[in-house]
């Protein structure tokens, strides 16, 4: 399975991809965000205190399908098109025609849910080799807007690599494209994103606490 991974994490590092991904992300993802939502955009500064060449974790709550290009659409493009993003693999790697537009526009890898575990290692592996990931610590969408359990493996990551962890706080995404729906909500629906400041992980943080940590600071940003 490191081979496997070797041979994967390869494609993360092409240097054609990220120009592609780049030119995509500037032209048709942010033309698509502008004409369907109003965008709020906060604490921006704090991506100043992020590293533009080494690896990071962004940790984000999860309500819809809007969240992960949302995320990228407001990064700066040359950090944007950088970040991998974890996306399921019984959902979006069903077949490589299906997986093939969020690949080339969010860079998406797979995560096993379940008993398959064929990309085990792979977050960290990316991680380790300096690429930038995106994860949902929740594991799937809120169907209810209350913020779930935080599964700490990011954290044990973050630990074991010294990348610091970015959380990011979404709100109006859930009423904005709701789960279920083939498209989002029309009359340009009010959403927001705010960048918190940089988590850097001492080498003895215990992973469930500082997962916790992360989960409280984006929970008290969205009142829970």
């Amino acid at each position: 399975m490191a081979g496997n991974n070797q041979h994967l994490i390869k494609k993360y590092h092409s240097n054609w991809r990220y120009v592609s991904r780049k030119l995509i992300q500037s032209g048709s993802l942010a033309k698509w965000l502008q004409k369907n939502f109003a965008i709020s955009v906060k604490g921006q500064s704090n991506l100043n205190k992020l590293s533009t060449n080494g690896a990071f974790i962004i940790v984000a709550n999860h309500q819809s399908h809007l969240d992960a290009p949302l995320i990228i659409g407001t990064l700066p493009r040359k950090i944007g098109a950088r970040v991998a993003v974890g996306a399921a693999s019984d959902y979006f790697f069903k077949n490589y025609w299906q997986s093939k537009p969020t690949r080339l526009l969010l860079n998406t890898y797979p995560i096993d849910r379940g008993g398959n575990k064929i990309h085990r290692g792979l977050t960290a592996d990316l991680v380790a080799s300096g690429v930038p990931i995106l994860v949902f610590p929740e594991g799937t969408r809120s169907r209810t807007g209350e913020l779930g359990k935080f599964h700490s493996g990011l954290a044990r990551i973050a630990v074991s690599t010294g990348a610091p962890i970015l959380p990011i706080v979404l709100m109006g995404t859930g009423q904005a494209w709701m789960v279920g729906r083939r498209q989002p909500e029309p009359n340009h629906p009010s959403v927001s994103i705010e960048f918190l400041s940089p988590i850097y992980p001492l080498s003895d943080s215990q992973p469930e606490e500082l997962m916790e940590s992360v989960r409280q600071q984006i929970a008290n940003k969205i009142g829970q």
